[in-house]
């Protein structure tokens, strides 16, 4: 069976957080270093996806009141399935960061986040289910396979004044040139804090209910321990949701994987991250092994939907 690699997971996360030099790269999307992370993201995907492409969404926006124009890029890796027009999955994770203190929010060089669970973490999973199901000798699935590191998502989610998102982008521009169906969306958003257990949760607006659920059956298959609170979320609700919320007024079944949506609240299953958006969202304090449950979870899943339904 497939399985994931804390090695590889580990190899990712420091390739995306760390420059050639050993400089902690600036993720900030109005930052031009951030492309960076996204040339990052494309050597990978081009490294491990032996069969498939590799190649980008360049968009710009520019701000009225200071007249700059910002350059924005989401990459996007295809892995083409057997069977022609037989559907797509798309996994996808914002590979931008921010970070703030007591001054304010950092956006300039020297940027002092590591941006590791958020969210090296999601970029790190997609990358190693690209890796495991892209590599010479893996079985080729029916259907294909779209791996998407989405770029502006910190702020922009919910503030239009610092651009376009790269998942309302990806809604608006690549959706709808995708052939045959699209079976599902996984968005990957903060996987790797756990000190007390591993656990995810999964979010889904109505129209992505039954995606949820048919990832909930597959929970059995897992070897690893992982426990997992599955929820439908309200139309009106934004908070803590990210890149889902640019699919909410779309049809398209999609869910959104995190290890909380409110990290702000403390629980028995889960601690609360309170190294968000600061300097000490560090890798020392991920969980790989809840990465790599995780990981295993979703190549489960692909493996179920690529089997042949018996007559």
């Amino acid at each position: 069976m497939l399985r994931a690699s804390v090695t590889s997971l580990k190899s990712n996360v420091r390739g995306l957080v760390y420059k050639p030099d050993g400089q902690i790269r600036n993720r900030w999307a109005f930052q031009s270093e951030c492309l960076d992370a996204a040339q990052f993201i494309k050597d990978r995907l081009s490294t491990y996806l032996v069969n498939g492409s590799v190649n980008s969404i360049q968009y710009e926006f520019t701000n009225e009141e200071t007249s700059r124009t910002i350059q924005f890029e989401n990459v996007l890796g295809i892995l083409p399935g057997t069977k022609q027009h037989s559907g797509t999955y798309v996994i996808a994770a914002h590979y931008d960061s921010m970070a703030s203190d007591e001054h304010g929010w950092w956006i300039d060089n020297p940027f002092p986040t590591q941006a590791a669970d958020d969210n090296a973490s999601g970029v790190a999973v997609m990358l190693e289910v690209a890796r495991v199901l892209g590599q010479k000798g893996a079985p080729i699935l029916p259907f294909d396979l779209q791996f998407v590191g989405l770029t502006n998502e910190e702020f922009c989610v919910f503030n239009d004044t610092f651009g376009i998102s790269g998942s309302q982008v990806f809604v608006e521009r690549t959706l709808p040139n995708i052939a045959g169906p699209v079976k599902g969306v996984f968005i990957l958003d903060c996987v790797g804090y756990n000190p007390l257990r591993n656990h995810i949760e999964i979010a889904s607006y109505k129209q992505g209910r039954e995606l949820r659920l048919s990832i909930d059956r597959c929970l059995p298959l897992l070897s690893q321990d992982i426990s997992v609170v599955s929820k439908t979320v309200p139309s009106n609700q934004t908070k803590g949701l990210g890149d889902l919320t640019a699919f909410v007024s779309s049809e398209i079944p999609a869910c959104l994987f995190t290890e909380s949506i409110d990290h702000e609240r403390a629980s028995e299953k889960h601690p609360g991250n309170q190294y968000i958006h600061t300097s000490g969202d560090k890798i020392d304090i991920l969980n790989f092994a809840m990465m790599r449950s995780f990981t295993n979870l979703l190549l489960i899943y692909l493996s179920k939907m690529a089997e042949t339904p018996k007559d």
